[in-house]
């Protein structure tokens, strides 16, 4: 399937691909970078170009400049947010970035629409500027370089341009998701890993799984258990004597 090789080199994308046969080796990951993701770089290029569009070929107080602009930053932010929330909820990390993906469709349709009503010619597949726009944006990942490029080109290209960004960064955002996925299914959530981490340092430490693990107060030590004592016999009952007649009371008239 096409996803299938997408997703091995979708994980050099990820500073921590090395797969988690050792959860205590990966127990919360700190070097994590979203800037070493190629979605995070290309919807970076989307967001310059989009800023430098809006501010350019859109009329002042046009309401479509700030939305658009915050469309291509959400496109962006959300990545970052969703790749640092990723260490301790797998759930946030594809939440937002779907929510990242939205956004990018968002911006892709006023890209269109802009194209449309001026009656501005959408580059097929076909067209040989789309292809050689597409082999470009495939191998320059530098906003920098964008944005000296776009200071010669018209608004109709600035926007094919945008709009060949957003398809190239939808699809490695697909293939991240589907990648977070598999990588769930595998390694499991954030409680499953601490679980799994805890149970494994316990098995090499030769503790028990109850309580603290056979910690003796906080002296770091494990208790040593004591040998019992072994327990008395009981004695047998004694047998209880039988009381004496009570002696017959004296008159206290009697006279010696």
């Amino acid at each position: 399937m096409f996803f299938t090789g997408f997703f091995v080199s979708l994980q050099s994308d990820y500073s921590d691909n090395t797969p988690m046969t050792d959860p205590n080796e990966y127990f919360l990951p700190q070097d994590r970078s979203y800037r070493t993701l190629k979605c995070f770089q290309k919807a970076e290029c989307i967001y310059d170009v989009t800023y430098y569009f809006a501010h350019h070929f859109l009329e002042r107080g046009d309401r479509t400049i700030d939305q658009m602009i915050q469309a291509a930053r959400s496109g962006k932010q959300n990545l970052a947010e969703g790749n640092i929330d990723g260490v301790t909820s797998k759930e946030m990390e594809l939440k937002l970035t779907n929510v990242n993906r939205a956004s990018l469709h968002e911006l892709l349709l006023d890209y269109e629409d802009y194209l449309r009503v001026r009656s501005l010619e959408h580059w097929g597949p076909q067209d040989p500027r789309y292809q050689q726009t597409a082999q470009f944006c495939r191998n320059h990942l530098d906003s920098a370089i964008y944005r000296e490029k776009i200071k010669e080109r018209s608004d109709e290209a600035i926007a094919n341009i945008a709009i060949t960004l957003i398809h190239q960064c939808d699809a490695l955002i697909v293939g991240l998701i589907e990648w977070l996925k598999e990588d769930f299914i595998q390694k499991g959530g954030i409680k499953e890993q601490m679980y799994q981490a805890r149970r494994d340092w316990q098995r090499r430490n030769g503790y028990s799984s109850g309580g603290f693990g056979g910690y003796s107060g906080y002296s770091g030590q494990r208790a040593k258990p004591t040998t019992p004592t072994t327990p008395t016999t009981p004695t047998s009952p004694t047998t209880p004597t039988t009381p004496n007649a009570p002696t017959t009371p004296t008159n206290p008239n009697n006279k010696l």
